[in-house]
């Protein structure tokens, strides 16, 4: 099944990272329940299990995706990681090296960007370059721990009414996959 179209020209980012095995999962608005704590901040819930989910697992859920309602997410660490560069709590995207940047580029409806750079085996945490906190690292460990999830251009989120998620950069998925990480973005991984 297919995604309707959106307002963005490539929303269709799900499709390409699905097509190269990354699994891309189909995060709902969360129903604060009796459950749920008085302060519970939870604004998406992801399907159980996403972070063990396959691509031909995910693939299956697409169908529930309801635009302008729900969000698509791809789950890091199956051979694409993001650097989640957060404006909104100082980080600055001119810190992120340029050869960091050529595999793409998504404007967040917060102000910060996402760069997809290719898998290091490193799990999700923090992201500081040259000692100062940019954001969040989404990746996932060699044994499947530590995934952390990255909102997908097209997709919108209830905490950001009326902005989505941008690809500024097309991200370029086959080279992404197909390339090792470089050793400036292991080492930022090292000193993050």
């Amino acid at each position: 099944s297919t995604i309707p179209p959106t307002h963005d020209t490539r929303a269709e980012l799900h499709l390409r990272l699905l097509a190269v095995g990354i699994p891309v999962v189909v995060c709902k608005p969360h129903r604060h329940r009796d459950g749920c704590k008085p302060e519970c901040q939870q604004e998406l819930s992801p399907p159980s299990g996403w972070s063990r989910i396959t691509a031909k697992q995910a693939r299956a859920g697409i169908a529930a995706y309801r635009p302008g309602t729900d969000t698509l997410a791809m789950v890091g660490g199956h051979g694409i990681d993001v650097l989640d560069i957060d404006a909104k709590a100082g980080g600055d995207l001119a810190m992120v090296p340029e050869a960091l940047q050529h595999w793409g580029r998504t404007r967040t409806p917060s102000g910060g960007w996402h760069v997809p750079v290719p898998s290091t085996g490193y799990g999700k945490g923090d992201l500081f370059i040259e000692g100062v906190y940019q954001g969040d690292y989404v990746g996932g460990t060699a044994l499947g721990g530590a995934r952390l999830l990255c909102f997908l251009p097209g997709s919108t989120r209830p905490k950001y009414p009326g902005g989505g998620y941008v690809e500024e950069r097309p991200w370029d998925v086959p080279a992404l996959v197909t390339t090792e990480p470089p050793a400036l973005l292991l080492d930022l991984c090292r000193a993050s």
